[in-house]
């Protein structure tokens, strides 16, 4: 008499984010970027393929969770400063800095983005912002000059600020 065989599993692969270095899940797991970093997708059934995401900056946004904030890279750059990297990770917006718990004299948010440069929690330690390559248009200074009092160096390069709100 013969047993019957275990089901074979299908075969999962990883593919690697283009944007930042997560990655990505097949359409049919139906996973938002908040449930995980690393997520596990099937190849696809059929022979139609799919074209790769888009990079442009309303295809592909990632927000800034409290779990993004915790895996980022931490160091000390160059000048000596305890400095978080949050670049290149396709945020839209300020938000959840609060996590850092003031723990950082720089933050680089670097080529991602953002537009409107507000929304900064009280990050008294915080000294050096970079901010270049993000596409921002208007500067919340009286948000900055009050939340973040020793500010030193602010990069905006590569940025098209138009409005500045009392800087």
């Amino acid at each position: 008499r013969g047993q019957r065989q275990p089901r074979k599993q299908p075969k999962h692969h990883v593919r690697q984010h283009p944007n930042a270095s997560l990655l990505q899940c097949s359409p049919q797991l139906n996973f938002s970027p908040s449930h995980s970093i690393v997520r596990v997708f099937s190849p696809p059934t059929h022979t139609h393929t799919t074209p790769a995401p888009t990079t442009t900056p309303d295809a592909i946004t990632m927000r800034l969770s409290a779990n993004i904030i915790q895996s980022a890279e931490q160091r000390t750059n160059p000048l000596g400063e305890r400095e978080i990297l949050l670049r290149s990770l396709a945020i839209p917006t300020v938000e959840h800095l609060s996590v850092t718990r003031d723990q950082f004299d720089s933050i680089d948010m670097s080529n991602n983005h953002l537009v409107h440069l507000t929304n900064f929690p009280k990050l008294h330690r915080l000294t050096s912002l970079n901010l270049g390559g993000n596409g921002i248009t208007t500067v919340d200074g009286k948000n900055l000059r009050r939340n973040v009092p020793e500010l030193k160096s602010l990069v905006l390069t590569g940025n098209g600020v138009r409005g500045w709100n009392v800087l």
